[in-house]
């Protein structure tokens, strides 16, 4: 008895497009003010299901109402909404709902004033079931709707510390989908614009002198992780024993020469964080993160220290400023005797929203 090959099967898909007009981010500078998105089209192709994602990165003390509010003709609410209490931000918070007119709009009202480094992110998501054009090949079946299907969506907003990758974790059918977006990758070479290009760096006897400072303001909304850091001796005056330590700063440095960093990816915005070559006010020293130390003679030349690698932190957490905290790494070396060295620092860091 002969057994018939199955067809192949084209299957209709679900796009998802992120709504920017009714997805924000609110920190401490919003207060407790309501945030009201705008009219969004949400039938140009089918029905839409909408997931809006709510998280935070801290406050499990603040709760609010997220409304969902449909409008037949994008002015007026038509008289349907949805309100969602929320009684903490300590976990994610998933809604997954079928929209009740042309138009619809996110209101978010919170429970009190955004304190301290509190943030709250609302995201949303539109999902489209419609039918569409399609082509049939030879040996092929065609499977699509032009209805709402019975479908079940979970969205997850995660953040991979080891990585420095956001994650959208989503399960639908009960398969899993994860997409990553890179955080915001920034590379700083603090030495000199023009030739010579490593700086000159003068070291009087045991007194400590800052290379190359990266602060991070307390008004700052992202977090500020250090991925990489070098430091590259071209050569030395004097003989001695040398040390060259990443550490945390607490206080602003200024002056030196401020670095304008390189963006990984031209989208992204410029760093937060402000980058200076030997600063004339260093910044108050703090924990030492990563010490390297050596002992060079004068004919010493064209040595690498690395002080932190990026292989190295996919093992461990990198060193983390959190968003809206003040704070600060620097490159100091210091030495047994008066010397002058040569140099640059190479520094790899991300700014990141979670």
């Amino acid at each position: 008895m002969s057994q018939g090959l199955s067809k192949p099967k084209i299957v209709s898909q679900s796009p998802q497009l992120e709504d920017a007009g009714n997805s924000v981010l609110r920190t401490v500078a919003e207060g407790a003010a309501t945030f009201t998105g705008a009219w969004a089209l949400t039938l140009p192709n089918g029905v839409v299901r909408e997931t809006t994602v709510v998280a935070s990165n801290e406050p499990t003390t603040l709760g609010g109402t997220l409304t969902f509010e449909y409008s037949d003709d994008g002015i007026t609410n038509n008289g349907i909404s949805e309100p969602r209490p929320i009684q903490n931000f300590s976990a994610v918070r998933d809604f997954d709902l079928m929209n009740f007119g042309k138009y619809y709009r996110v209101i978010f009202t919170p429970s009190r004033a955004l304190v301290g480094i509190e943030i709250v992110s609302i995201k949303t998501i539109l999902h489209t079931q419609f039918g569409g054009q399609f082509v049939r090949l030879a040996g092929q079946e065609i499977e699509e709707s032009n209805a709402a299907m019975p479908q079940a969506f979970a969205y997850i907003k995660a953040f991979n510390e080891v990585t420095g990758i956001s994650e959208n974790i989503r399960v639908e059918n009960g398969g899993l989908r994860v997409s990553t977006a890179k955080a915001k990758t920034y590379r700083g070479a603090f030495r000199n614009a023009a030739s010579p290009f490593a700086l000159s760096i003068g070291v009087t006897a045991m007194n400590p002198v800052q290379v190359a400072s990266l602060w991070h303001a307390a008004s700052s909304l992202l977090q500020l992780k250090i991925k990489k850091c070098v430091f590259h001796m071209r050569d030395v005056s004097n003989a001695g024993d040398i040390t060259v330590d990443l550490l945390r700063i607490t206080t602003q440095p200024t002056g030196g020469t401020v670095i304008t960093p390189s963006i990984a990816d031209p989208a992204d915005p410029a760093p937060e964080a402000v980058s200076r070559a030997l600063p004339a006010v260093a910044g108050a020293e703090a924990a030492v993160i990563y010490t390297f130390g050596l002992k060079l003679s004068n004919s010493d030349k064209n040595i690498s220290i690395n002080l932190l690698d990026e292989l190295a932190v996919n093992d461990i957490k990198a060193p983390t400023i959190l968003a809206g905290v003040g704070g600060g790494f620097a490159i100091v070396v210091r030495s047994s005797t008066t010397t002058t060295l040569t140099g640059y620092v190479d520094m790899t860091f991300a700014e990141t929203q979670l």
